[in-house]
């Protein structure tokens, strides 16, 4: 079963940052089911640079970045249990 959790980040509002933005970007997309950084690369075709910067600035928005791309690697799968069969 696939569980998202979403956590509110705001270094701007003076809250401290949460664990999942103070562990390597590469870690939050394996938690996430990802292989890599790399990978969240390919499937959103964004710069890996990109990605880390979103890590760093954007936090909330990487956050949902990984937990999407998770979702459509599961989706893509065959026999995925998100997926429902057609026939």
């Amino acid at each position: 079963m696939l569980r998202l959790k979403i956590t509110p980040h705001s270094r701007s509002q003076g809250r401290e940052p949460s664990i999942d933005n103070m562990i390597k970007p590469s870690e939050q997309c394996k938690s996430a089911g990802l292989k890599s950084l790399a990978e969240l690369a390919s499937i959103t075709g964004k710069p890996v640079q990109t990605l880390i910067n979103w890590h760093r600035e954007e936090p909330q928005l990487f956050e949902v970045v990984v937990w999407g791309a998770a979702v459509k690697k599961m989706t893509e799968k065959p026999n995925s249990p998100l997926v429902e069969d057609k026939e």
